[in-house]
């Protein structure tokens, strides 16, 4: 490999975020003998390049992957590691370009297919270097949304799948699409102040300027701290004190790593409400071949994504499978209810539980 490929690895912040993981995972798990993390050294667009990967429970003959949300990182499961365990392999990759994955600029063509096919492609560089067979492949938020596309693409890889709460779903349509005024100021009167100031902040500015999270609490006027103390304890629920500060400092740390391939949100939906440029919807129904695997999708009762168009791929057999509901839980499933996550795979991995 390149001797340039661990250039991030030296940078201030990396090193710390590094060390936050580890003390954050360490609160919970053994990682000298039962949660590992390594890097998986893999090609892509030429450049040579590494995913930051975790594995559990390795003695376990089914193997189960974890997709992480956008901006996000492997930790986001860190509460459901340890069940899963008691019957998977467990794998959880952080994106390239996120989390502590590698950062380099890899001149990814800006629009939706070209954005969703260089990250399908880092799954399945990753799946061949590890020799991975099949597979069982859930994904959070962007993670659900990747994780829809490698399905269709690499059905016979994938024994089942589940979404939680899976960004673009829905396809727009002239009758939900927010970039009418109108629209948009009757969804964004709903929200919260925070949200709806964001959502007045990102119509305005942010999707022009391909604004990330990093670039945004980078901003002179944003108060990258409180913001980030707020996430912690109302967005991922986390109330412990130390362990919400080394949460907050992870974060900040990562986010202050060099940007890469964060920026292809804006080609993969639109701002605000996440609208879908190319929805999981779409995709599924122009897929010319029949897709064999059983999909398990998951909204909370209180979440903001739309969740129609995967309740229509359900409901109407495009898709095998079911759309449910998680109680009490909003957009950030593996935080607000992990235990009934892991319940639900677990139950629903056992109904279909033969290899294909």
């Amino acid at each position: 490999m390149d001797q340039n490929l661990n250039k991030v690895k030296e940078l201030k912040h990396y090193i710390k975020a590094i060390e936050l993981e580890k003390k954050i995972l360490s609160q919970s798990y053994n990682l000298e003998s039962e949660l590992r993390i390594f890097d998986v050294e893999i090609t892509l667009n030429g450049l040579p390049t590494f995913i930051h990967t975790y594995v559990i429970g390795e003695n376990n003959k089914e193997t189960l992957v974890l997709l992480h949300g956008f901006g996000g990182s492997s930790l986001t499961f860190y509460k459901m590691y340890k069940e899963l365990a008691t019957r998977f392999r467990v794998f959880a990759l952080d994106f390239i370009g996120m989390g502590l994955s590698d950062r380099q600029n890899f001149n990814v063509v800006e629009n939706a297919t070209q954005v969703i096919n260089f990250f399908v492609n880092s799954i399945e560089q990753w799946r061949k270097v590890l020799g991975i067979q099949q597979f069982r492949l859930a994904g959070h938020s962007f993670g659900g949304y990747m994780a829809a596309n490698y399905t269709v693409k690499y059905p016979n890889q994938v024994i089942q799948t589940f979404l939680l709460s899976p960004m673009a779903g829905t396809k727009v349509t002239p009758e939900n699409d927010l970039q009418s005024e109108e629209r948009f100021q009757q969804f964004v009167n709903k929200q919260p102040f925070l949200r709806k100031w964001a959502m007045k902040y990102m119509r305005c500015q942010a999707e022009n300027q391909k604004l990330t999270p990093g670039k945004l609490l980078k901003k002179w006027f944003i108060p990258s701290n409180y913001l980030l103390k707020r996430a912690v304890q109302n967005r991922l629920k986390i109330s412990d004190k130390t362990e919400a500060e080394l949460w907050k400092n992870f974060l900040k740390n990562t986010f202050k790593l060099p940007q890469s391939t964060e920026h292809h949100i804006h080609d993969l939906i639109s701002m605000p409400g996440a609208q879908a440029r190319l929805s999981i919807e779409q995709v599924v129904m122009e897929c010319p071949n029949k897709i064999d695997v059983e999909f398990i999708i998951m909204f909370g009762d209180d979440d903001w994504m739309n969740k129609i168009g995967c309740t229509r791929l359900t409901k109407e057999k495009y898709l095998q499978g079911d759309t449910i509901e998680i109680k009490e839980a909003g957009h950030q499933l593996p935080f607000d209810q992990p235990n009934d996550i892991v319940n639900k795979i677990l139950n629903y991995s056992k109904i279909n539980i033969e290899v294909k």
